[in-house]
């Protein structure tokens, strides 16, 4: 009797276990997805907005067929006040690319470029999101750094 006791204790041990095993995935899960909401909103920040191009010329010449939307990486950037930032946004595809920040400090252009002199220091997350006509979507964050 006491060995049945002791293996029903073990068996309830390990579904404990388990079940909160399950329910941490589902914490992390409902965490991720509320803070990728709250990006694509644009309301990690408090004050993003989001600008609205779309591309009259082309930066990539041929799509690849079956090949999901993206760009190339935007690393980390830093800078000083006054110095020139500049970048553009290569996407994969060539035709009905939206670009899109989630920045007051810069407009993003039609063909994806951002050219930009910052004026306030600090230390900012910032997102570039792009778009087609199929309703495709990717985004990437990257860091910018703006010192004194």
């Amino acid at each position: 009797m006491d060995n049945r006791i002791e293996e029903e204790k073990g068996r309830i041990k390990v579904e404990r276990k388990t079940m909160i095993k399950d329910a941490i995935v589902i914490v992390i899960a409902a965490a991720i997805l509320t803070t990728f909401l709250l990006v694509w909103k644009g309301q990690i920040t408090g004050q993003a907005t989001i600008q609205t191009f779309e591309s009259d010329i082309p930066t990539v010449t041929e799509s690849t067929p079956n090949t999901p939307l993206s760009f190339e990486h935007i690393p980390n950037m830093k800078a000083k006040i006054g110095d020139k930032i500049n970048f553009k946004v290569i996407p994969n595809q060539a035709e009905g690319i939206n670009f899109y920040d989630n920045t007051p400090l810069f407009d993003i252009g039609t063909n994806g470029e951002v050219d930009y002199v910052p004026e306030t220091p600090g230390e900012y997350r910032l997102f570039i999101i792009i778009t087609n006509a199929n309703g495709e979507y990717y985004l990437q964050d990257f860091r910018l750094s703006i010192e004194e």
